[in-house]
This record gives C-alpha cells, structure tokens and sequence, in this order.
C-alpha cells in the first residue's frame, strides 16, 4: 500500500513539474522501494553527521522555546496569572498569559545537489553527507523539507526526489544514498522547479540550497534572472559551489554564492546557514 502512495506521489510530481516547466522535457523518478543496501550505507554515513543535527536542534529548540514563550499578552478576562497592576480598570480584565507557539512552521528548505557526470565521488559523498543532516534536522524540528538531485536527461530535468514533504513510508532517509553523478547541469531549470514547490508551502520564510560543481546549461546571465525571480517568490537561493570550477559557479550565482573548498565542512557549513535562517 505505501509503494503504491509513493507511484502515485510521484505520478502527482511528474503532472506538477509538467506545468511548472512548461518547456522542454521534464522527468520526475523517485525510488519506489529501499533496498538493503541503502539502508546499510545510510548507516555507515549517518552517525557523526546526526550527531550534529542533534546538538543544533538542542539548541535550536531552546532558543525558540524561550522567545515564542516571551510574549506575554496582557488585559485578558481570564488567564494564568492575575496582574495587580491592571486592577483598578475594573472592567475585568486583569490576567495575562504566555504567547501562544506559532502554528505554523518557520522556515521551509529546499535542498537541490548536483548530479552531472563531473561530480566526483568525494563531492557526491559530500552531497549525500549535506542531505543527512538537512534531513534529520528538519524531521526533528518538524520543517517541510524537499531534498533532490538534479541532471539532464534528454535535452531536458531529470529531477530525483529523495526526501519529500508528506512522504507517507518513513524511508527517504535511506533515499539519500541514491545519490549519483549522472548527465548534465539543468540548475536554472531545477531551481524554477523547487522554488515553485517551496512556494506552495505554508512558511513565512523558504530557503533554497543548491550544491553544484560547475556551470550550469543556462548560463551565468540566465540564472541570475531565475535567482531573483525566486527571490521575489520569497524563496532565497544559496549557491554552494564545490570542486575546482567553483570560480564558474560564483559567476553565476553572484552575491547568492558559498565558497566551499572543503567539500568535508559542506554538511555542517549548510546546516548553520539553515540555523542563521530559522533564528531571523
């Protein structure tokens, strides 16, 4: 029965993409089964890198916890405590409370990694390593997250879904390991498509991070133009360039650019700009 949400999830996502992307092929694949292996894989990449998703949602969970209970509303009929000062209105209302949690999560993450054929093994490790702890962060602090990697596939996206919002059989953790390099580097048009979906969810605030090792198939001029037609879109685009052409991805991402020459300190230098994000 889950296997058969997760064909018709996908099916959904391949319509959703459709009319996004109005031009040119787009193909939407995801995983409809986890095998053996990815899950062993995941377990052998996942226990320093959780390690420190938890320590950030520790503290992540107190600061938040402590400035969303600081408001304190004042001049109510009835509530927690009785404010002496407010007596002498005598209409009542002399009782306050706490500030009620928002209802409604903070922020939303995107995360888009590079699947061209010139990713190395280190930089899809790195890749695989990022979407670990984007994961196990955001499921522990409840955040709508969408993790997928990007390539060509005839002249067109190949987007493969591997963490998705709403996801109903608990194993997209386990998809990370599917990670690959593969074809080329449709960023612009990747990034058109998850801004949209970032969009649609219910957060004041969207963040897009997008890893990648060289230029995209669009060009510097091009992407610019999608990076801040996202931005008006409220989603704000991060692009961490990684490997030895990160001088060609700082071109086109501009002041949107992260310099990571040491693809090892990607996760954790992705994850503190997701906390920077979620404190704002």
């Amino acid at each position: 029965a889950k296997r058969a949400v997760e064909k018709e999830m996908q099916r959904e996502m391949q319509k959703e993409a459709s009319e996004i992307l109005q031009s040119g092929f787009v193909s939407i694949d995801r995983a409809a089964d986890v095998s053996a292996k990815n899950i062993a894989q995941y377990e052998k990449m996942a226990g320093k890198i959780t390690a420190i998703s938890r320590n950030i949602e520790r503290r992540l969970r107190t600061i938040i916890r402590d400035e969303e209970n600081d408001d304190t509303i004042s001049g109510l009929p009835m509530g927690s405590r009785l404010e002496a000062r407010l007596l002498y209105h005598k209409d009542g209302k002399c009782f306050s409370r706490k500030n009620f949690p928002r209802d409604t999560p903070r922020l939303a993450i995107g995360y888009l990694a590079d699947e061209s054929g010139s990713m190395s093994t280190s930089a899809v490790n790195a890749s695989i390593n990022t979407g670990i702890i984007l994961e196990d962060l955001c499921r522990r602090m409840e955040l709508p997250c969408y993790i997928g990697g990007f390539t060509s596939y005839s002249g067109g996206l190949q987007y493969i879904s591997y963490v998705e919002h709403g996801s109903v059989d608990a194993k997209d953790k386990y998809r990370l390991t599917g990670m690959s390099s593969r074809g080329g580097t449709p960023t612009g048009r990747a990034i058109k498509y998850m801004t949209a979906r970032l969009k649609k969810l219910p957060a004041p605030s969207k963040l897009l991070i997008v890893s990648t090792d060289g230029r995209s198939d669009c060009g510097a001029a091009a992407l610019q133009e999608i990076i801040k037609a996202a931005r008006k879109d409220g989603v704000t685009v991060i692009g961490a360039g990684i490997g030895a052409s990160r001088s060609a991805v700082e071109n086109e991402f501009g002041n949107a650019f992260l310099d990571v020459s040491d693809m090892e300190k990607m996760p954790q230098m992705l994850v503190e700009i997701v906390k920077r994000h979620l404190l704002r």
